[in-house]
This record gives structure tokens, sequence and C-alpha cells, in this order.
């Protein structure tokens, strides 16, 4: 059964869907959604939504149009987003996280493509603003500020923005050219202080990077 929205930046021309949760699902967007709304700021590519990922109203833009969606696809263009001088750089990355929040609809996906940390497509490149990797990723899960050793974000990534990593994965065999693939989960965040279930990243049982989903990627 096709879910009803997924937006795809950055998307340029390209219409396969990389990553599925069903393997037995389409290749294509199109075979599995029933709108692909595909946001880049080239108008060769005749986005739905024509815009950079630093432009602070293409989340109000996507939900007016069309609504919130089911999932959020990012291959190969979130670690050469850049603000400049607007933001610092923990500013720029949680800001761009917060766009996204918005777009997506409640315990919505968020499937990204970036390259390896230690791939040297992740530092060659001088357009690369940011290096992602699943250590980075938890600082987008308020459980894991419960550890002494992280440095607090709150301030700039408050409640009730919050996302769980589901699925963290290196793709291809060598880490000097492979690619890294991730999935996080919107869910909203309520520390006890505000009457909610503020779970510990110290209890194995509800480690959030244990939470997997089944899948495949290509």
């Amino acid at each position: 059964m096709k879910k009803e929205r997924v937006l795809v930046l950055g998307a340029g021309t390209d219409r396969m869907q990389r990553v599925n949760f069903d393997p037995s699902s389409g290749q294509s967007f199109d075979d599995n959604f029933e709108k692909v709304i595909t946001l880049d700021r080239d108008p060769a590519a005749k986005p739905d939504v024509l815009m950079d990922l630093t432009a602070p109203y293409w989340p109000l833009n996507v939900k007016t149009k069309f609504g919130l969606v089911d999932e959020v696809h990012a291959y190969e263009v979130l670690h050469v987003v850049s603000f400049g001088s607007t933001y610092t750089k923990a500013g720029g990355f949680f800001t761009l996280w917060k766009m996204i929040w918005d777009v997506l609809k409640p315990d919505g996906f968020v499937i990204g493509m970036t390259p390896w940390w230690e791939s040297v497509w992740a530092w060659q490149d001088p357009s690369t603003t940011q290096v992602y990797s699943a250590e980075q990723l938890k600082y987008l899960d308020h459980r894991h500020y419960a550890d002494p050793m992280m440095t607090n974000y709150s301030g700039i990534w408050p409640e009730p923005y919050n996302f769980v990593l589901r699925h963290a994965s290196m793709r291809g065999e060598n880490p000097k050219n492979a690619g890294f693939t991730f999935i996080l989960q919107k869910e909203n965040y309520e520390s006890k202080d505000q009457g909610g279930s503020d779970r510990s990243p110290g209890d194995e049982s509800n480690r959030p990077e244990n939470e997997v989903l089944g899948g495949s990627t290509t």
C-alpha cells in the first residue's frame, strides 16, 4: 500500500528510492507514494519547491502547498548544506533539523545518505560542511543529554524537537570510499520536568540505536 506523501531534498531529476523499509516495495518514489514532492535549488531540475535548504520559509512553503509528509529522503545533500555566517556550525545543524522536523507527520521518518565519516568523500570536497555519523545524530535525541560527557544543546534544540535513530550503517566494504545510511524517526520529547517519560540512554532496553527498523538499503 502506498504512503501518502514523501519529500525528496536535493532531488535533482532522480526519482529512484534508494532505501526501502519493505524489500518487496517498488524501486521508485512514484511506486511507493501517492505524492512525490521534490525540493531543489536548481531550476533545471523543475522541482515542486524551488528553494535552497537554507531558505527559512521552505518548510512553510511545503506545508501550505502539500501538507505534512510521511517521509523525508535526502541523498548526498545534507553534508553540504551551509548557512554561512548566519549561524554557528552547531546553530546551522540544528536549524536545518528543525526545518525537517516541521514538515514531518508525527512519527514520520527521515532517510539520509551521506559519505561515511572515514571516507575521502567526507573530507576532500570543499563544499562539505558537516560529517555525519551515528554518534553525531545522538545530539538530536534529548535522551542522550543525560550523558554528562555530551554537550547539552537543548538551548538551541528545545523540546519537543526530537529524533530517534532507528538505523545506521556503512554502505560499502571499504571505509575509505564508503557511504553512510541512516534512518531517524520524529518523536516528540517531554522531559520529566514537563511530565514526560525521560528514558535514560544508559538503560540498554531503551537505547534508541537498538530500536532498528527492518528493511533494505541499496
